[in-house]
């Protein structure tokens, strides 16, 4: 299903990009050139969907159908670059986030603390329930 109304995320660059997958960061002259900005791609679609209803021909049908579906696939595309980008965002550790981070560290080895007392009191519990059955000896 498209995302016909979703803005899609743009970077602009005035340098050469690193490769994806070659995990280098941009740096030195020019790093700061970077930056990223909404783009709204609602244009788009809509002027690949306006332009199909002008369609007349088999031809301009099938042409239309394919704009339609590239200005679809950009703002899909958009989306979910933008979603990578936001995901890799590592967020400022403030005070706050610091003692958030803490007390759930806390609070999950506390969990896992109970979970192991839970399995022992079951054990003592099916051992005493052994014990006090008549004939188990």
């Amino acid at each position: 299903m498209p995302l016909g109304g979703v803005p899609g995320f743009v970077v602009f660059c005035e340098h050469e990009t690193p490769p994806m997958d070659s995990g280098a960061a941009v740096s030195g002259a020019g790093a700061g050139d970077c930056r990223w900005a909404r783009q709204d791609a609602r244009p788009a679609t809509t002027r690949a969907h306006r332009l199909a209803a002008l369609a007349v021909t088999p031809e301009e049908q099938e042409l239309a159908h394919q704009a339609e579906s590239l200005a679809d696939h950009a703002v899909d595309l958009a989306f979910a670059d933008a979603l990578r980008q936001a995901a890799d965002e590592i967020p400022e550790q403030t005070p706050e986030l610091k003692a958030l981070a803490e007390a759930k560290q806390k609070a999950q080895a506390a969990a896992v603390a109970d979970e192991e007392r839970i399995k022992k009191l079951a054990a003592a519990r099916k051992r005493a329930r052994q014990r006090a059955r008549p004939g188990s000896d």
